[in-house]
């Protein structure tokens, strides 16, 4: 690496050699695709080129170019796959759970009630309903989420 820092090109040849099958293989068993992992290991080596100049000879080579690896796959999944959950994907697959007919709407605040009426009664979708009462879908879920929170709690008390 000394050399290749000091612009000894061939000396980057060596270190691809001695590198290239385990950042490869280490790419591809998190990625279980041959395509992806090509294309973030190239990411690697262009990292690695771009900041040579970076690396301190006082610390081992390998944990250097193997940081490199899992920030080029960590920045990946940032970008492809989101880390936290997000809820409103999860909510939009779970089946719906309709309002308890013996429980009055009068407890909920209008706006609730209205979004309850246009979901349940109307099966209007998120969407639709947002347009109506001049609010976000995402905002819409919430106020039914805690609109049939409340009618739980009022039903058990």
């Amino acid at each position: 690496m000394k050399a290749y820092q000091m612009g000894n090109f061939e000396a980057f040849q060596v270190l691809y050699g001695r590198y290239e099958a385990k950042v490869f293989g280490f790419l591809q068993k998190r990625l279980h695709n041959e395509a992806l992992a090509q294309d973030l290991f190239q990411k690697v080596f262009l990292r690695i080129h771009e900041n040579r100049h970076r690396y301190d000879a006082t610390y081992k080579l390998s944990p250097w170019i193997f940081t490199i690896t899992q920030n080029i796959l960590r920045d990946y999944w940032k970008e492809k796959k989101p880390f936290f959950i997000d809820v409103e994907s999860v909510e939009d697959s779970l089946p719906e759970i309709p309002a308890p007919i013996s429980v009055s709407l009068d407890q909920l605040s209008p706006i609730q009630q209205q979004a309850i009426e246009l979901r349940y009664k109307q099966d209007q979708s998120f969407e639709d309903i947002g347009r109506t009462l001049r609010k976000t879908p995402a905002n819409i879920r919430k106020i039914i989420s805690r609109a049939l929170g409340q009618l739980k709690k009022g039903g058990r008390t």
